[in-house]
């Protein structure tokens, strides 16, 4: 099953569309927080950043960038339209824009992770959270998260490992893991891994399904479903 998932994987697909993936990501935020949050944290990939810094955001009177193609989904998005998320943006949405980009805080920072295609979007507003993430795939939605305190997949990866008694080494050279990767991820708690990585990081512990399942939510990913 394992093995069929890992050849399924997306590859993404690169392009002036990035924009519009960060205003849909931030529609959805929105709309799982059930108000229009008045705090941005936004992490996404290397890549990402590159394409979008420079890059015109369609519908917001010429403005660039990560923060404006966020804030454009949070003020005038409809995330039902997934690509289309800002088609209905006029001359009050970039009135709308401009207020908000004006009166808000976003943060824009680097994501740790091994995706191409990566966008981490939080927004808070009295007291209350949502997050959602896109990776691999312009509206391919891997986790979304409301007010939920979770443990990290570093936590529950390293009790595993302790529980299985197995040693650091062990576990790494056993599905051909890169020592420098999994060092990353002992190192550093913020790191995200690629679901391919997750998966073999299970078959090496000789996880169960739901047992992998639970590791794989840890770093906001989710088996599919069986529909049979």
């Amino acid at each position: 099953m394992f093995i069929d998932i890992l050849k399924s994987e997306l590859k993404p697909a690169m392009g002036c569309t990035e924009p519009i993936a960060i205003a849909y990501c931030a529609a959805k935020v929105k709309d799982v927080l059930g108000m229009i949050p008045d705090e941005l944290e936004i992490k996404v990939s290397g890549n990402i950043i590159k394409n979008v810094k420079s890059v015109k955001v369609p519908n917001t009177g010429g403005k660039v960038g990560i923060g404006v193609a966020a804030a454009i989904g949070i003020v005038a998005g409809d995330s039902t339209k997934e690509l289309e998320v800002i088609a209905n943006s006029d001359e009050t949405a970039v009135f709308e824009l401009e207020y908000y980009l004006r009166n808000n805080k976003i943060t824009i920072t680097p994501a740790n992770t091994d995706h191409t295609l990566y966008i981490d979007i939080t927004g808070r507003k009295n007291g209350e959270y949502a997050r959602v993430i896109i990776a691999d795939a312009h509206t391919n939605i891997y986790y979304i998260e409301k007010n939920k305190e979770k443990k990290t997949f570093q936590t529950k990866l390293f009790n595993y490992i302790d529980e299985k008694e197995l040693t650091d080494p062990e576990v790494y050279n056993k599905v051909g893991i890169d020592r420098r990767l999994f060092s990353k991820i002992r190192s550093n708690k913020d790191y995200h891994p690629s679901k391919e990585t997750v998966i073999l990081l299970g078959l090496a512990l000789k996880l169960t399904e739901d047992e992998i399942e639970d590791l794989l939510e840890s770093a906001s990913y989710s088996l599919p479903k069986n529909t049979t």
